[in-house]
Formats: structure tokens, C-alpha cells, sequence
């Protein structure tokens, strides 16, 4: 989704021992120039050349590391999003063609019954129905989420055979998944968080890396978004280690 590179920011693990917040991961990325620059010069003031190649060499695999992880996540959610959006408008469709159905049976039947009024309601509710599945395209949208589906399911297959992914290969992959992005519809933000914490969950990533979302956001997932930010489950700890800092001082006071 094009609205995902907060949230893939946040579920990139770091590269050591322990699992940091993806901003910990972002600011060592954008610190990567400067921290090399800095190694080759006192590599070449000491003259170990060699090792000071060796600590870039390392650096830029780490970073090359982060990226490639940072799309196949956002591919894998990608999946999700389309996935459910997928069935959301198939299930539609198809409610709409057996509610057509059986009202155009009951039809049938009052008109034999000689129940006039029952027929005018039932042909009432008929073509509303007919009239809502063709004003809202349920089937052709179900078929473009389809399409973004199968799309980014080939982008996942050549991305799930790379063993050791290259700076080319990941850059290769950013470049087809922002082409897939040109042609998405808007996305609904609410759902797309939700599918960001379904995928953050399965690959056995900690609390931190999801967002706080509440019952309704759920509910209504696939027709609104209460609101246009979210904070991830670390970002809302240091709002209330703050917090709680504040209100300590202030009792002190």
C-alpha cells in the first residue's frame, strides 16, 4: 500500500541480538554514510585498510538486509489487504444475485397466490438490490483486488526464492511494488493497519511492532477509518512513560 512505510519502518527487526522499534533500524540506515566515511578515514590514519572494507562490506549487508525485509512485509500485507478486500466485494455480489434470486421466486409465487401488494414490495426490493450491486460495481471491484492479488502474489514468489538477496534484487523488487501500488485504488487506512498486525503477528514479531486498535475500528474496517494516524504499541509506552514522568514531578512539586 502506498501509506505503508511508517508501518514498515516500525516492524523491521534490527540486525542484533534483540528486536528495537524499525525507527531504531531507520535512524542506523540513515546514519550508514556518515559512520562509514568516519571508518575509512581512520582506517586509512591507522593503515588497516583491509578491515575498514570489511566494516562497510558489513554495513551495507545489514542495510541491504533491512530493505528486503522492510518490502516483503509490505508485499505480505499487500496480500492480506487485497485478500480480504477480495472477498469483502465477492460476498457482496453474491448476496445480492441469491437475495435477487429468491425474491424473483417469491415474486413468482405471490403472483400465482394473486397477492398483488406482496408483488409490488418484492419487486420493490428486487431492483433495489439489483440497483445497489450495479451502482457499487461489487463484482468489477472484486475482480481489480483479485488482479492486485495474483499481482503481488508473483512479487512474493520471486522475493521468497532469493536467499541472500542483493542491493540490485531488493531494488529490482521496490520498483515492481511501487508499479503494483500505481494502479491499487485508494486505500481504507483502518484495514490496512489491521492486515500490518495480522502479518507482524504471524511472523512472531513482538507487541511493540502493532497498532492499537479498537473494537470499532475492527467492526467498520472495510467501509471507514475513524481516524488518519495510529501509534504503534512502543510509540504509546514512551507517550505514558512521559506521561507518568510528568505527573511524578508535578506530586513532587
Amino acid at each position: 500500500m502506498t501509506t505503508d512505510s511508517k508501518h514498515e519502518q516500525e516492524a523491521a527487526p534490527t540486525t542484533g541480538e534483540t528486536k528495537q522499534p524499525a525507527a531504531t533500524a531507520a535512524d542506523t540506515s540513515s546514519a550508514a554514510p556518515d559512520t562509514i566515511a568516519t571508518a575509512s578515514v581512520v582506517s586509512s590514519q591507522s593503515g588497516e585498510d583491509d578491515s575498514g572494507a570489511e566494516s562497510a562490506g558489513t554495513k551495507t549487508a545489514e542495510e541491504v538486509d533491512v530493505r528486503a525485509f522492510q518490502v516483503a512485509f509490505g508485499v505480505a500485507k499487500s496480500l492480506r489487504y487485497h485478500a480480504k478486500r477480495r472477498s469483502w466485494f465477492e460476498n457482496w455480489h453474491s448476496l445480492g444475485q441469491a437475495s435477487a434470486v429468491v425474491c424473483a421466486t417469491a415474486a413468482f409465487a405471490s403472483v400465482a397466490g394473486q397477492y398483488p401488494e406482496v408483488t409490488r414490495w418484492i419487486a420493490l426490493i428486487l431492483a433495489g438490490l439489483t440497483a445497489l450491486d450495479l451502482t457499487m460495481g461489487f463484482a468489477r471491484r472484486a475482480d481489480v483486488h483479485g488482479s492486485l492479488h495474483r499481482r503481488f502474489s508473483d512479487l512474493a514468489g520471486k522475493i521468497a526464492v532469493a536467499a541472500t538477496p542483493s542491493d540490485a534484487d531488493v531494488r529490482a523488487w521496490e520498483v515492481a511494488r511501487l508499479l503494483l501500488e500505481a494502479d491499487e485504488p485508494p486505500p481504507i487506512d483502518t484495514l490496512n493497519v489491521l492486515c500490518h498486525n495480522q502479518e507482524a503477528e504471524a511472523r512472531g514479531l513482538s507487541a511493540e511492532h502493532r497498532y492499537q486498535l479498537n473494537w470499532w475500528d475492527r467492526t467498520f474496517a472495510q467501509l471507514i477509518s475513524f481516524r488518519s494516524t495510529y501509534q504503534s504499541e512502543s510509540e504509546r509506552a514512551k507517550v505514558k512513560a512521559k506521561t507518568d514522568e510528568a505527573g511524578g514531578r508535578w506530586q513532587q512539586e
